[in-house]
């Protein structure tokens, strides 16, 4: 199958979506769909394998392919269509969240969008365990200081025990 990559960087291939890098915009692509896979060609060359979804109307949206262009463009961001696939944890989301609670909307998308762009560039786990440290220590969040922490390599506390009695 033959497709070619779209501004919005998604694919639609058997009535489902998946996202690939913004590099490949422009890009007249070839398809092979595999059994379990799909294998993204360009010019004799394979840029991606991609595991296959089944079904109709189902979504796999990588946030690291369409975040750069979300930074670029924070507007678009409330009315993505795949919005919820730009919250990889639930810690992402409750950020977001608090950071509306703080300041505009505007604001807060500017500020959760940085965040993310650093989740794409330092590594998702990264990113998610300073949250989580935010979270545990009752700091309110906001893109500088989470920034911060991450450029300083502080070594963050690992995640306390917890004891849960049995039902």
């Amino acid at each position: 199958m033959r497709v070619t990559v779209k501004s919005d960087c998604v694919l639609r291939i058997k009535r489902n979506s998946y996202s690939v890098s913004s590099k490949y915009i422009g890009l007249e692509m070839d398809v092979l769909i595999h059994q379990d896979h799909l294998e993204l060609w360009y010019r004799n060359e394979c840029l991606e394998h991609l595991p296959r979804l089944f079904g109709q109307g189902k979504e796999r949206i990588d946030f690291r392919h369409v975040i750069d262009s979300l930074v670029r463009k924070p507007g678009a961001f409330a009315n993505y269509k795949y919005v919820n696939h730009l919250y990889p944890t639930t810690r992402f989301r409750m950020a977001y969240d608090q950071l509306l609670g703080q300041t505009s909307e505007a604001a807060a998308v500017k500020q959760y969008l940085k965040i993310l762009h650093a989740a794409k560039h330092e590594g998702l786990e990264v990113v998610d365990d300073v949250l989580r440290w935010f979270f545990s220590n009752g700091n309110a969040i906001t893109a500088k200081e989470v920034l911060a922490v991450i450029q300083s390599r502080q070594q963050i506390p690992t995640p306390t025990h917890v004891n849960v009695e049995a039902p």
